[in-house]
């Protein structure tokens, strides 16, 4: 079955009032998964509604302020049970917008021991209208009794060239990666002065290009961070030539210096000084 099949299938579940209240994706894609989650809440909350609901409903989703969708998230080593509370408080009340009110565990896998059991209140006892999507690369370490509760689906992608893996149109490789793998040797060199004399030429671009360029720099290191957390998609010469630019293998570093970056592509957002930005992200780099 392919993964249009299986979302279609998901879909038609909840259009018949047969769908399960809990769906575990395992994937060789994770946030590419995320994406086709986020079109399944979409579909499962538009049945029967008007044209323009559905319009604020996908421009919602889209931009994140959809109150009725949460997504837990991290880039550290764990998801806390802190951010379980904070769901479980999210959720204690009845969907403000949407037919269902669902909540996203992105790598799922990250989840603590105390955070899964904490999450079984929503599993063992279901409530109406409320819809579980835990999304992995790596099932086995999802705790047995949440894998039990869920209705599982594999979703498969292919990751056939370097636009693929990365994710992005070809204009935007064009545009951008030949100057980003070139900001990867400027950040592998460990002489801060080598990095600052390089200011200008990163800082001369405009900022919705700084912001571009960064982007995918973002990209490329959560790449490699997973390559060697998890040993993904190291079975092409493509992303093994992309994964050997980083020169750093220490996944603590790697998450260290992906906070770095998204560091400065907020300081690029809030306006901060182009240069300013840059000179900040070379200081911090480790």
């Amino acid at each position: 079955m392919t993964n249009k099949d299986t979302i279609n299938v998901i879909i038609k579940s909840f259009h018949e009032k047969k769908n399960s209240h809990a769906f575990l994706f395992n994937t060789n894609n994770v946030e590419k998964t995320y994406k086709d989650v986020l079109e399944i809440i979409k579909e499962i909350n538009s049945e029967g509604k008007s044209a323009e609901f559905i319009e604020k409903l996908n421009r919602t989703i889209d931009d994140n302020t959809n109150p009725d969708v949460y997504t837990i998230k991290t880039d550290k080593r764990e998801i806390l049970v802190d951010e379980i509370y904070d769901l479980l408080d999210r959720f204690s009340t009845t969907a403000f917008m949407n037919s269902y009110k669902t909540y996203i565990i992105y790598d799922a896998d990250k989840l603590s021991e105390s955070s899964s059991n904490k999450l079984l209140k929503f599993l063992e006892e279901p409530e109406e209208n409320i819809v579980g999507f835990y999304l992995t690369a790596v099932p086995n370490k999802i705790l047995s009794t949440i894998r039990s509760r869920c209705e599982i689906f594999n979703f498969e992608y292919n990751n056939n060239n370097i636009l693929d893996l990365l994710d992005i149109t070809e204009e935007y490789y064009n545009n951008y990666y030949d100057i980003t793998t070139y900001l990867i040797n400027i950040l592998n060199d460990n002489t801060k002065y080598k990095k600052m004399i390089n200011t200008k030429k990163i800082s001369s671009y405009d900022r919705n290009q700084m912001e571009s360029i960064l982007m995918l720099l973002k990209k490329i290191y959560e790449l490699k961070f997973d390559n060697v957390l998890n040993n993904s998609n190291n079975n092409a010469e493509y992303a093994i030539n992309l994964f050997n630019l980083i020169d750093e293998n220490n996944i603590y570093k790697l998450s260290n210096r992906i906070k770095i970056i998204n560091d400065a592509i907020i300081d690029v957002r809030c306006n901060v000084n182009r240069d300013l930005s840059i000179n900040k992200m070379f200081i911090k780099w480790e």
